[in-house]
């Protein structure tokens, strides 16, 4: 049976070709053809186009010159032809259904309005075929364990989680079979870290990603819209996920800590003309730093309440008690450590709002989950509730750049599928484990004790995602978010409170990962969605502010500075107690090298590991206390 070779190309329109290779025995040039070619009459041409209606369009042409960007091999003529043959009456859907049956294939769909895809033999596990918009989107030939980049604006090849640049001679011989360990020694400051996959499946049912600007349950039509009513929609998104999460509560609260967000959901509660209790960390007489400069967050705070006109002002005192005390009671008061630094404050909080009969309180926090960062927490929610095929919708929505390596990325989604959540990852724990050299016997009681506090943090986020639609962290990596939405969930329901996070609403997010890159990207300031529909709502200085860090990370970043040797001292008290635990010496170097890092003001070795490193130490303290005393009894 002879082996048919396609290329595939584009033409100056950017409009998708396929050339199907009449002669078998052509396959090894095909391999080698890359760039611009005269045609000769081996070659029958197929160009797919997307019509006015959005309509994918594939018609036999006739070209003389072509830019080979891939290539693909099917056994099958006329299987092939069948494929690429569609009339005016063509059906996306039914057409994705019919190939998916014939061919057991997996499709790609881009950001940029043109249709391409992948396809791939399922049995062989191989990918046979590649579209692309050559004109602004890297395309991809994938191996085992290496991916082929090729555009205009980038040159190279992504390995083992790394970018290398190479050479067009180099990326010809990579992509004619030559190792690629050749090139390790490439100098690292050319590596470069590209986005997740962009990845889409079809179902057996047909179901496709039918437009750019879709995810969940929402439909966007943002090419029909302006700037401007494109940021006014999420403006009006945030609105309604403040309007509806304020209802039938009682008496509402909400955070300020200084920073940007947290000034945005006040400023959305006042204009919505809601009573609001303001609980605030900034006095006047505090005075940190952080970075080598003085955070003034109560000048920016005072600055919000002035514009915005607060009278309820409520002030949460942070300092008066060291982060060994206020860990101590948040251990004593819910009985488990706390893996994350917000819980040394929060009773506090609790305590104060709870005299003031506040039924809620609102939060600015996840603007850097959802606003400033990728934001792929939200895979989270739906691999919790099993939505896979929303997950394949977020991703071919998410990104505009496509890693289509079959075996590579099939290994990834069956790793992220089967990962049982609530079940702390083997990477995370080695890494903690080898940190601090634990032994055998805290090594297994200390898994237990996560693994029950992350089965109960599951089980809490799960309701609190049932309540306010928020999202948790990235996967398998920093868990603060989940953390943090678990603990105020569980501690709110203490004091009948719930913590509510309107950045972090689905449908908020939905459409924010959906709007068009330039009005998420800015290259002199951040947020800079969030910026643009703050303005009328908050002061221009603070809508426009450099630093915008509130006043959380500051504060714990001082105290940890200033009760340094409190903190040393507490670790050598019970050395040898601690040291069946951890090594105590090598735990007191990692705090100390957190502590110059905080002074020089290079944040090179963040704290929260080590807070919830500290946090562990003191529960198993206290819990060896209360045994002690018991058995006394």
């Amino acid at each position: 049976m002879d082996t048919y070779c396609g290329i595939l190309s584009v033409d100056k329109s950017s409009n998708l070709r396929f050339l199907l290779e009449k002669q078998s025995n052509l396959l090894s040039r095909s391999l080698k053809m890359t760039g611009q070619h005269t045609l000769d009459n081996d070659w029958c041409g197929y160009t797919q186009f997307i019509s006015k209606d959005e309509r994918l369009i594939t018609k036999e042409c006739k070209l003389d010159k072509i830019s080979v960007i891939g290539r693909i091999e099917i056994k099958n003529k006329d299987e092939l032809l069948n494929l690429f043959s569609v009339d005016e009456k063509y059906d996306e859907k039914s057409f994705v259904k019919e190939c998916y049956e014939k061919y057991e294939l997996e499709f790609l769909k881009y950001l940029d309005g043109v249709f391409g895809f992948v396809i791939v033999d399922t049995i062989k596990q191989e990918i046979v075929c590649i579209t692309d918009n050559v004109s602004n989107i890297p395309f991809y030939i994938a191996s085992e364990d290496l991916y082929y980049c090729w555009s205009n604006s980038i040159r190279g090849i992504l390995f083992e989680e790394k970018f290398i640049q190479v050479t067009k001679s180099e990326f010809e011989r990579l992509v004619l079979g030559i190792d690629f360990h050749d090139f390790e020694s490439e100098n690292e400051a050319s590596f470069i870290k590209l986005p997740p996959a962009s990845y889409c499946k079809i179902t057996k049912d047909g179901y496709f990603v039918e437009n750019y600007y879709k995810l969940g349950d929402q439909q966007f039509d943002f090419d029909n819209m302006s700037d401007i009513e494109i940021l006014n929609g999420l403006k009006d998104k945030l609105f309604e996920a403040v309007k509806f999460r304020s209802i039938g509560c009682g008496a509402i609260g909400a955070e300020l800590s200084g920073g940007l967000d947290s000034s945005f959901v006040l400023s959305v509660l006042v204009k919505l003309g809601i009573d609001v209790s303001v609980f605030t960390n900034l006095k006047e007489s505090v005075d940190y730093t952080y970075k080598e400069q003085r955070i003034d967050e109560y000048y920016w705070s005072k600055l919000v309440k002035e514009y915005l006109q607060i009278t309820s002002e409520y002030y949460v005192d942070k300092l008066d008690s060291s982060i060994y005390d206020a860990m101590k009671q948040n251990i004593l008061h819910v009985r488990k450590p706390i893996f994350h630094s917000y819980g040394t404050f929060l009773h506090k909080e609790l305590n104060l709002a709870s005299e003031k009969k506040v039924g809620k309180i609102f939060s600015g926090f996840g603007g850097d989950q959802l606003i400033s960062s990728p934001c792929s927490g939200y895979l989270d929610i739906l691999i919790a509730n099993k939505e896979w095929h929303l997950l394949f919708n977020y991703y071919s929505a998410k990104f505009s750049v496509i890693r289509a390596a079959w075996k590579i990325l099939k290994k990834w989604v069956k790793r992220l599928f089967t990962s049982e959540i609530g079940v702390i990852s083997e990477k995370r724990y080695n890494y903690f484990a080898n940190l601090f050299e634990l032994t055998p016997v805290v090594q297994e009681e200390y898994n237990k004790e996560y693994l029950r506090t992350k089965a109960l943090e599951i089980s809490t986020l799960k309701k609190h995602i049932s309540l306010c639609e928020s999202q948790i962290d990235e996967f398998n990596s920093n868990n603060s978010v989940e953390l943090r939405l678990a603990h105020t969930y569980e501690y709110g329901l203490m004091y009948n409170i719930e913590f509510v996070y309107p950045l972090l609403d689905k449908t908020v997010m939905e459409y924010y990962l959906s709007m068009p890159d330039h009005l998420k990207v800015n290259a002199l300031f951040g947020r800079y969605a969030l910026r643009k529909i703050s303005k009328g709502l908050l002061p221009e200085e603070i809508v426009w502010r450099r630093d915008k860090s509130g006043s959380v990370m500051p504060f714990v970043l001082s105290q940890l500075v200033r009760e340094k040797m409190e903190i040393e001292k507490y670790l050598l008290e019970n050395r040898e107690k601690f040291n069946t635990i951890i090594d105590v010496d090598k735990a007191i170097e990692w705090f100390q090298k957190i502590v110059k890092s905080i002074e020089e003001g290079k944040a090179e070795y963040f704290p929260g590991r080590f807070i919830g490193l500290l946090s562990y130490l003191i529960y198993m303290d206290l819990k060896e206390g209360a045994k002690k005393t018991s058995q006394q009894h």
